[in-house]
C-alpha cells in the first residue's frame, strides 16, 4: 500500500494543507495521506502545544477516511525530530512504498537536512510547490525527487497566526472546527 507522509508543524493546519493532501491523493494515486506532526522540529519554532496541533489536525481530517494523523514523533521523543530518524522508524514498523512530501521552501535547503542523501535512498521525496517566490532548487537533486504539479495555495500558518494576533478575520482559512478550537483555546493571541 502506497502512502504519502506530509510532515510539518501544522501550527495551525489550514485549508491549503487539505487541498494539497487532496492533490496528492489524485496525482500520486496513494491509498492514504498521513499527517506527520512535528514534535521537536530542528529548525523551526512551535507556537502551540503538540496536543493542540494534534487535536486541530484530527478535527480538520475528521470524516476523511483516506487522511490520518500520526503522533510517532512524540512517541519517539527525540531531542530533535530529524526526518531521517522518523522515516527509518516508519520503515522499521513495516510500511513500504512511502512518499515523503516536503514544500519547495524545504527542498531549497534540503542539503542542510540531517542525512538528506539517505532520505532520498529510503523514500520517494515529493516536492509540493508553493507560490510567491522563485525557489533556488539544488540542481543535482532534481532528478532524485518528484516536483508535483499541484495547485498553488496562497495561505500560510504564519499569516493565520498574524491575523489572530492582530484580531483580524481568519475564519475561512481553516476548517470550521479548527476555527472554533482556536477561538475556544485562545491560541496564537500572544506570540
Amino acid at each position: 500500500m502506497a502512502i504519502a507522509l506530509i510532515g510539518g508543524r501544522f501550527d495551525p493546519i489550514h485549508i491549503g494543507h487539505l487541498i494539497i493532501a487532496e492533490d496528492l491523493l489524485e496525482i500520486l494515486k496513494v491509498e492514504k495521506i498521513i499527517f506527520l506532526l512535528s514534535h521537536n522540529p530542528p529548525h523551526k519554532i512551535v507556537y502551540s502545544s503538540f496536543e493542540d496541533r494534534f487535536n486541530m489536525i484530527k478535527i480538520a481530517i475528521n470524516n476523511y477516511e483516506k487522511f490520518e494523523v500520526w503522533d510517532i514523533e512524540k512517541k519517539m521523543n527525540l531531542e530533535k525530530s530529524y526526518s531521517f530518524l522518523v522515516l527509518k522508524e516508519i520503515l522499521r514498523m513495516g510500511y513500504k512504498n512511502l512518499y515523503f512530501v516536503i514544500g519547495s521552501d524545504q527542498f531549497e535547503n534540503f542539503k542542510n537536512w540531517y542525512n538528506y542523501e539517505k532520505i532520498l535512498n529510503i523514500v520517494k521525496v515529493v516536492v509540493v510547490q508553493r507560490p510567491s517566490k522563485n525557489y533556488n532548487y539544488p540542481k543535482d537533486l532534481l532528478s532524485k525527487v518528484k516536483i508535483l504539479n499541484n495547485r498553488l495555495i496562497e495561505i500560510s500558518s504564519s499569516e493565520i497566526r498574524k491575523k489572530i494576533r492582530e484580531n483580524k478575520e481568519f475564519r475561512f482559512l481553516v476548517p470550521c472546527g479548527v476555527y472554533e478550537y482556536i477561538i475556544e483555546k485562545k491560541l496564537y493571541l500572544k506570540l
